[in-house]
């Protein structure tokens, strides 16, 4: 289903608001906490979404073509009263959840009446505060400011080095944990994990300084990143072998399926469908008018769907699933926080981390 990409109007003042990385805006009645990032996960062919963005962790899944809400989980920690980031990993035939909050790592079970059990805590004696969570392989990947830690699945830590990590999103691994990915500011990346050397790397067009993902298709062996102008692709040991200029003047994330023919791309006005081979655009979709409105796309993941592929939008005013087609699935709308009072045990100590969400010119 194709869209029209060459004509798009946006207010001045949405625009102005966007390159300034805008996510809120001034004090108004409501207290809309937007969606800009979480992880999903295809589990025994359903699809899963989480995310920390209200400050504790959420559940989805897809039921009968609906994203519905099947769970929580609340920081109990006084100090850190609310989660920065999450992971949703596979293990043993089972879902796990990993979840960060500064000072612990939590790993909790899916259980298969659906219940969220928690497994193990564990504390990173350094002392650093953790903001992020990934994975390789079977390796967790925790981030703080100081570096990178890797823990396996029984929340040991195995290896730490330091680099700098500005947003948890901007670091990737392969599978296999000999490469990783970084993005520092302006400057993407290559480095052979081992030596910590920079195998390859590009300068980057910024006009924002905010979070983007890249993605490793450990099949091709090729990685691809959005920068604020354009799609690109590498291999680990060359340069930009293939490229795409979007109309957008931000990009977010990439991703797509290891050896599939397509990866997507978020560049808040909508998203995108390339070829692989070349970059060259099979479709694209402009989100900011749907569901709810005020739509900015930023965080992405693909996932498998039946024969094909989902793609989850995280579109600051709502969820968004796609499928491979851009076909819209379903939509899940931010919510004021007190409206998140619903049987799932919510807790009034979260009140102070929500933004008060919205673009100017926009109705709060």
């Amino acid at each position: 289903m194709r869209k029209k990409i060459f004509l798009i109007i946006l207010p001045v003042v949405l625009v102005l608001a966007l390159l300034a990385g805008a996510i809120t805006a001034p004090k108004a009645k409501s207290q809309i906490t937007p969606y800009y990032s979480g992880e999903a996960v295809n589990f025994n062919g359903e699809v899963y979404i989480g995310t920390t963005n209200t400050g504790f962790f959420e559940l989805f899944k897809l039921i009968d073509n609906r994203i519905t809400r099947v769970g929580t989980i609340f920081s109990k920690d006084p100090a850190n009263s609310y989660f920065l980031d999450t992971e949703l990993s596979k293990e043993n035939g089972r879902l796990y959840i990993y979840l960060v909050n500064g000072t612990y790592i939590y790993k909790y079970r899916m259980n298969y009446n659906m219940t969220l059990e928690l497994v193990k805590r564990a504390e990173d004696n350094s002392g650093e505060y953790i903001f992020g969570i990934s994975k390789f392989g079977n390796n967790i990947i925790t981030t703080d400011k100081k570096g990178i830690k890797v823990w396996n699945s029984d929340l040991v830590i195995t290896n730490s080095f330091k680099d700098e990590v500005n947003f948890p999103d901007n670091l990737a691994f392969s599978d296999n944990g000999n490469y990783f990915f970084n993005i520092y500011f302006e400057y993407f990346a290559i480095i052979e994990s081992f030596y910590r050397n920079i195998i390859n790397g590009v300068d980057l067009s910024t006009n924002d300084f905010h979070a983007r993902r890249p993605y490793f298709d450990n099949i091709e062996g090729a990685v691809y990143l959005v920068d604020d102008s354009r799609l690109q692709k590498y291999y680990l040991d060359t340069g930009i072998v293939a490229e795409f200029n979007h109309i957008s003047d931000l990009g977010y994330d990439v991703d797509g399926l290891d050896g599939a023919g397509y990866v997507y791309f978020s560049d808040g006005i909508g998203i995108v469908k390339n070829h692989k081979n070349d970059l060259k655009p099979e479709d694209w979709v402009f989100t900011t008018d749907i569901g709810p409105g005020n739509g900015w796309a930023m965080g992405l993941r693909a996932v498998e769907y039946g024969s094909g592929e989902a793609v989850i939008v995280f579109n600051g005013s709502s969820i968004l699933v796609f499928d491979d087609n851009f076909n819209l699935i379903d939509l899940y709308e931010a919510r004021e926080i007190n409206d998140y009072n619903d049987g799932f045990n919510y807790e009034p100590l979260y009140l102070n981390l929500n933004k008060n969400w919205g673009f100017p010119g926009s109705y709060v």
